[in-house]
């Protein structure tokens, strides 16, 4: 292999000239005359297998989808883990087992054709299936139907028999060794453990004591080490896999391997009909014979298990041996294609190989890539605040990739070259190293967005098979696009100095008037100005103008949903606000501002945990929005999770520019006012003398630490009170303001004082629920009628949020599972 080959596993730094120039000009590859390397910039293994994407991974290898060059055929290629292909006895045992599984031809099994070597790397070539695992139908389905289990099942013992009479079992039967094709076939694969029927003394995993396996589904044969398995092995797996598709759950938990495995052995299996009653009693014994812990108690073989289960297989899912078609709610994948399993994806920070300027241009393709392929259902691109870490020319793209806990990592430069911008972009695979993909691109600074587009499509092409969205128009106005591409950079760089931004982005959306993207953005950076350096109210009606405008013509801009959202929820309109969350939700379900605005507002109707969670992957997306950390101190100490709440706020000092630094000290103050905490409070003002806040920020947080501290209020200190929280136009900040005196009041010991203002907060439409249920401070006010009154009418606006919100926060939330 040529030591500037790209797909070695310890590929150097990206170099433009190992990539192929944009395929659309037409212009010749620098690679076209390697035969190791495809035109795409994909090895090719042997001479002879191109690998055109990735499968998936599992415990024993990567499965890749290939080209035969030979055969014009596509193929599934699984390349060996090296400790798997190195150790002793290792590459004979698989030599042995490839034979013995190329004498299997069926249907319902996925044919193994060869085994070969390409740099030291072993690998298997298989039979390409396309569709999905049994594994992905039940974790998006849950519980499946009980006739549609039999028909899948029956077709499993097909191919089961079929093996075993070759003298073939599979030894790891499990949901993800089983394919529903696009065609209908129900399809065995991945004979990675298989063995002889005899046992053969040579083979490592005949040693007594040898446990080979998954726990959730092995044998108590195979948990306890024996010798001698036989096909009964693969019948306890199905039975185990059955009980999981009737039910939602394995029939086997536990914490550790051990506890998982042992668990059949000290118990006998579990009824489905426990978790799921509706189950046919006839299928539930099925299930139940199939686990029995004796293997003598199991069916005989796979063929009288299918037999079995003939009759339980409903009548209108049945197929005819050989359709073309799928059984109606077999295969729930609809293609074009969407098929396989997700594959997780980490787009490293483009480096930037110009002058320092063009910084925001680098930092803006990295952004666009992860939006645009975090828009691929089957992928799962890791968010840039977790990803933006790995930075650096030199960075080791294996190890970033297992860091971030991903399969395949994207790489790339970008530098001006004359009158264009080059970028160089390529895809490399984790565990081996493989790079499938690598294209270079010369554009104009006009058409800067087609770069993301493009390779957005090819990247999708070959870790999902699935298509992207259609490509972005540019705006006309090229200074116009730059002054988008700055403003973005800055706003998602900088949280508190979003000045800057919104400068920038009104400058590209005078140019650009009808872009929406850009009138999109314009909105949001505004929105956010106005809560941080508190805008005259004007400008939330410039905000709304802009939002609807755009979504008039488009509503696919995730920016003006969570624009005009804001608008409503400023304007206490509760409902209208969550409508906008769960639109741009369902547009873009990973943008950090869509997550934080989610977060915001369940964390007011009385769902902390969940705006906990939400708050987290919010961060995650964009690690600058660490002002977030004030808000998830908040849901802390409103559970009631004191020192989790002051650990969060810590570090918030010195994280938060200096442009605000009062605003972390007023969040520890408040929430020192809340758990009524004398000795923290001390702590406290004793830190406030060494951090030097501005005279008034200084004495606005004492004051509310002194009151922590003495629990009492000076005449003077009424006096502010009622005058420095004055009430603002929008009844949203008069209802916080309320909030706040009220809670003074009740910590210096004047309920009577907080009484008097509790309808003042019916009258601002209070949505924080959150707050008059859990804050302590209001456990005295509790009993009052007027409380009662007021949290009646909170609850009945929060509630009316929480349905709006249910399902997009459930689709999050099993999105991130």
């Amino acid at each position: 292999m040529a030591d500037n080959d790209p797909s070695r596993k310890d590929a150097p730094p990206i170099d433009a000239t190992l990539i192929d120039t944009p395929r659309s000009e037409g212009a010749p590859s620098t690679l076209e005359s390697d035969p190791t390397i495809a035109a795409t910039g994909a090895p090719v293994l042997a001479g002879r297998y191109e690998l055109v994407g990735l499968l998936g991974s599992g415990g024993m290898g990567t499965v890749y989808r290939a080209r035969d060059r030979e055969l014009d055929e596509i193929v599934a290629l699984k390349v060996l883990k090296g400790e798997v292909a190195q150790a002793a006895g290792m590459l004979e045992r698989f030599r042995r087992e490839v034979k013995l599984a190329r004498k299997v031809t069926h249907r319902n099994v996925a044919r193994t054709f060869d085994i070969g070597e390409h740099g030291g790397d072993r690998f298997l070539t298989m039979e390409f299936v396309e569709g999905e695992s049994l594994s992905m139908l039940a974790h998006r389905a849950g519980r499946l139907a009980p006739g549609r289990v039999a028909l899948i099942a029956r077709e499993i013992c097909e191919g089961l028999a079929a093996s075993h009479e070759a003298g073939v079992i599979h030894g790891d039967l499990k949901p993800e060794n089983v394919l529903l094709a696009k065609s209908g076939r129900v399809v065995i694969t991945d004979f990675g453990i298989a063995r002889a029927l005899v046992p053969d003394p040579n083979d490592p995993r005949t040693a007594a004591g040898m446990i080979c396996g998954t726990p959730a589904y092995m044998a108590p044969e195979q948990v306890e080490g024996s010798p001698t398995l036989d096909p009964r092995a693969d019948i306890y797996a199905l039975g185990c896999m059955m009980y999981r598709l009737l039910t939602g759950e394995s029939p086997w938990t536990g914490t550790s391997f051990v506890s998982i495995a042992a668990a059949r052995l000290l118990r006998e299996p579990p009824d489905v009909r426990t978790l799921s009653p509706d189950v046919p009693e006839a299928l539930a014994t099925i299930v139940l014979k199939c686990m029995a812990r004796e293997r003598d108690d199991r069916y005989a073989n796979a063929r009288e298990v299918g037999a079995a289960l003939a009759s339980q297989v409903t009548t209108h899912t049945e197929v005819s041996r050989g359709a073309s078609s799928p059984p109606k709610g077999l295969v729930t994948s609809s293609m074009p294609p969407r098929t396989g399993t997700p594959k997780s994806v980490a787009v490293l920070p483009i480096v930037n190989q110009g002058v320092e300027d063009d910084s925001y241009l680098a930092g803006g393709l990295t952004d666009d890539l992860i939006d645009v392929l975090s828009a691929v259902p089957l992928l799962r691109v890791r968010p840039r605040g977790a990803s933006g870490r790995v930075t650096g020319p030199d960075r080791d793209l294996r190890e970033a990739g297992r860091a971030l806990g991903v399969e395949a990592v994207v790489d790339g430069s970008l530098r001006r070259n004359g009158d264009l911008l080059r970028a160089t972009l390529r895809l490399v695979t984790v565990e081996d190293g493989f790079q499938l993909w690598a294209r270079r691109f010369d554009r104009p600074p006009s058409a800067f967005l087609s770069i993301a587009d493009e390779a957005a499509a090819d990247i999708a092409g070959v870790l999902a098979s699935e298509k992207v969205a259609a490509a972005r128009e540019s705006p006309t106005d090229a200074m116009a696009l730059d002054l988008y591409l700055r403003g973005r950079y800055v706003y998602t760089r900088n949280y508190f100095d979003v000045a800057q931004a919104v400068s920038l982005l009104r400058a590209a959306h005078e140019r650009a008037p009808r872009d929406g993207r850009i009138a999109s953005s314009y909105a949001l950076a505004l929105m956010r100005q106005y809560n941080v350096d508190a805008l005259p109210d004007d400008v939330v009606e410039v905000a709304r103008r802009l939002a609807e405008s755009v979504l008039a013509k488009d509503e696919s801009i995730a920016e003006a949903h969570v624009a005009l959202a804001i608008v409503h929820l400023g304007r206490c309109e509760f409902r209208e606000s969550a409508e906008a969350l769960r639109r741009a939700h369902g547009v873009s379900p990973t943008n950090a501002d869509v997550l934080a605005w989610l977060a915001n507002t369940l964390a007011e109707v009385d769902r902390p945990r969940e705006a906990l969670d939400h708050y987290h992957q919010a961060l995650a997306a964009d690690a600058n929005l660490r002002l977030l950390d004030g808000a998830i101190a908040r849901c802390h100490a409103l559970l009631g999770e004191w020192d989790a709440a002051f650990d969060v706020l810590t570090p918030l000092a010195t994280n938060t520019p200096a442009t605000d630094p009062i605003l972390p000290w007023l969040v520890r103050a408040r929430l020192t006012l809340w758990e009524g905490n004398s000795a923290r409070a001390k702590k406290l003002i004793a830190q406030l003398a060494k951090d030097r806040l501005p005279d008034v920020a200084n004495a606005r947080v004492l004051r509310l630490l002194e009151l922590a501290r003495d629990r009492k209020l000076s005449p003077e200190g009424i006096l502010h009170v009622e005058t420095e929280l004055r009430a603002i136009k929008l009844h949203r900040r008069t209802a916080f303001n309320t909030q706040v005196k009220i809670e003074v009041f009740m910590a210096a010991g004047l309920p009577d004082r907080a009484r008097a203002l509790l309808p003042s907060l019916e009258e601002s439409r209070l949505l924080d629920l959150t707050w008059l249920r859990r804050c302590p401070l209001l456990a005295p006010l509790r009993d009052d009628p007027e409380f009662s009154k007021v949290e009646r009418a909170t609850a009945l606006r929060a509630e009316s949020v929480r349905e709006v919100l249910h399902d997009a926060t459930s689709g999050l939330r099993r999105a991130s599972a």
